[in-house]
């Protein structure tokens, strides 16, 4: 992971994966699920390709020095979060 790429007030670490060059970690949180959303789009808001989504989901994505990173809550009643990265090819 890159060093200033952090998993938010981290619970319990649920699992690593990767598919392809993707890099998958599954965690649960302490925090609040707007408290999580509001550190890491705060955190990261303004870099390149920002983008965030609060409907159905909280997405975040963005990329940062040449690394795409997707940021998901999946299940708000366990506070369980996904965090995606990978190395971006031009």
């Amino acid at each position: 992971m890159p060093p200033w790429l952090d998993i938010y007030r981290k619970k319990n670490l649920v699992g690593v994966s990767t598919v392809d060059h993707v890099v998958i970690v599954t965690f649960e949180t302490l925090g609040t699920r707007d408290e999580v959303y509001r550190y890491y789009s705060g955190k990261f808001g303004e870099e390149d390709s920002f983008s965030s989504f609060r409907q159905n989901r909280d997405i975040i994505s963005f990329i940062r020095e040449g690394i795409g990173v997707k940021i998901t809550l999946v299940d708000q009643s366990k506070k369980l979060w996904t965090l995606e990265y990978h190395r971006q090819t031009i």
